[in-house]
């Protein structure tokens, strides 16, 4: 592996101070999955419609929402977790 590789990988951590590697927290799983039924909330808080299906979770806690005929939802942007709750 090299330098580059090493510095880049998701699992440790080298220090520039000669210290020990540490291992890093592992990212969290994402909350929701492909399928799964949702509502998409407004930044204010309020309910916007749905419910809505998860149609992709391109990176964890991140989501594209469709309907039920597979019409992607907010022209296929990426939603952040902390805006759904499970329907």
């Amino acid at each position: 592996m090299s330098a580059s590789e090493r510095d880049q990988s998701p699992e440790f951590t080298w220090c520039d101070d000669g210290g020990r590697p540490l291992v890093k927290p592992y990212i969290q799983a994402s909350k929701f999955h492909v399928g799964d039924k949702v509502y998409f909330n407004s930044s204010g808080g309020s309910r916007e419609g749905g419910p809505f299906i998860i149609a992709s979770v391109p990176s964890a806690g991140m989501y594209t929402l469709s309907l039920e005929n597979g019409q992607a939802v907010r022209h296929g942007e990426e939603v952040e977790e902390s805006r759904l709750e499970a329907a």
